[in-house]
């Protein structure tokens, strides 16, 4: 006999309020990646009237960062995924957010980084070059003006 399938995460959170200014970055916490956040993504964001750009580092609490980013990805209107290096977090909130529903911008230095499963999905691919930034940067709002 089939049985509907209940869905349960494990996260506390469950009612939350989309923010269609927030922008919430899944990136690992080192450089060059901080350096990428803050000089390139972020900037990039904040040119938007009112846009809120977020990453888990910048929430400030005594919750479990999990619930945090859980929360974030949620009331988020769009995500940005940094996906070089393969960092297992970043697979794992991209992942909670596909599950959602949400709009998820992957960004990347090299194809080599993104899976399988992730492969049939544009992606923003970047140098870490003063071009190569000044290049995402404008791929990025382009990619955020198609979505809105």
């Amino acid at each position: 006999m089939n049985k509907i399938v209940k869905i349960n995460p494990i996260f506390k959170g469950r009612d939350f309020l989309r923010n269609d200014n927030l922008y919430f970055v899944l990136s690992p916490f080192k450089n060059p990646y901080n350096i990428i956040f803050s000089d390139h993504i972020k900037p990039t964001i904040e040119q938007i009237p009112n846009a809120i750009c977020l990453r888990a580092d910048n929430i400030y609490g005594n919750k479990p960062i999990i619930e945090d980013i859980w929360k974030s990805i949620n009331e988020a209107s769009i995500i940005i995924a940094e996906l070089t290096e393969r960092n297992p977090n970043v697979f794992y909130e991209v992942g909670m957010a596909h599950t959602i529903g949400k709009e998820v911008i992957l960004i990347t230095q090299s194809m080599d980084d993104v899976p399988f499963d992730l492969k049939h999905l544009r992606c923003i691919v970047y140098e870490y070059t003063p071009r190569g930034s000044k290049l995402l940067e404008q791929n990025l709002m382009n990619t955020i003006q198609q979505i809105k």
